[in-house]
């Protein structure tokens, strides 16, 4: 089933210098090829999760959002497969300057999550390898440390080994609260999201993603009264933010229950 392209940016805005320093990555969503497709959620729950263990480390990695470029995507007709032609490759890296597009697919395997993520270079089209990643249903973050270390594996069997040098988080304890968070998020459990979020913005009260996946969160609990001073402060902050009109839609959403 096709679906419109859904290209995923932790960071605002697309480089300039595509070739410079700091290699530029995408995600797009990834594909359940279980049985039962239980969990269609992490279809976009996975990238959400790996663009937040990368995330911290942004001085070695440039990550680019769907929300800038959706609407784009869909002027040029673009959408979204399980397997992606070398040509749809190359268009989406021409139109947002990626140098390289993630996708993937997930399946279950009793209590375990099996994660295969693809690497195409969209210069080339070809793939450039392939990551197989393997955590518990209930602790999807535990997937970071070994993607990000294979991730650097992978690349340096590539030409651009100098581009990938991966360098110290600069606030470690705030990026794993919020792959923490995300990750309880996505696996259904909002109310052990809540205190990751919260650990966030204790430290920084003006931390805009822990704000909007923490109005989201109690949105999902059915805890709609925090939820609207959550979002309402987010959108009253953050009218900038990449996540504002989505915020705007779910506060529409609970105007009209």
């Amino acid at each position: 089933m096709k679906e419109i392209i859904l290209v995923l940016l932790l960071v605002q805005g697309a480089p300039d210098n595509p070739s410079g320093k700091n290699p530029t990555l995408m995600f797009v969503p990834f594909k359940e090829v279980s049985a039962q497709n239980s969990h269609p959620s992490l279809e976009k729950g996975i990238p959400d999760i790996l663009m937040a263990c990368l995330s911290s480390r942004s001085d070695s990695f440039i990550v680019l959002n769907r929300e800038h470029l959706g609407e784009l995507a869909r002027e040029q007709g673009l959408v979204y497969e399980a397997a992606m032609s070398g040509e749809q490759m190359a268009r989406i890296g021409r139109m947002t300057a990626a140098q390289y597009i993630f996708s993937g697919n997930y399946w279950f395997n009793d209590e375990q999550i099996d994660i295969q993520v693809l690497t195409h270079e969209t210069e080339t089209t070809r793939m450039v390898g392939s990551l197989n990643l393997r955590a518990p249903i209930n602790s999807l973050p535990s997937i970071c440390s070994a993607f990000t270390r294979k991730l650097l594996e992978q690349f340096k069997k590539h030409k651009n080994t100098h581009l990938f040098e991966l360098v110290s988080e600069e606030q470690p304890e705030t990026s794993n609260h919020m792959i923490h968070g995300l990750g309880f998020y996505h696996n259904g459990e909002y109310w052990k999201a809540f205190p990751a979020f919260m650990k966030v913005l204790k430290k920084h009260p003006g931390h805009a993603n822990a704000r909007f996946w923490l109005g989201k969160s109690y949105l999902k609990a059915g805890m709609n009264d925090l939820a609207r001073v959550s979002l309402n402060e987010f959108i009253r902050k953050y009218p900038q933010h990449i996540k504002w009109q989505e915020a705007k839609k779910l506060m529409k959403e609970m105007d009209h229950e």
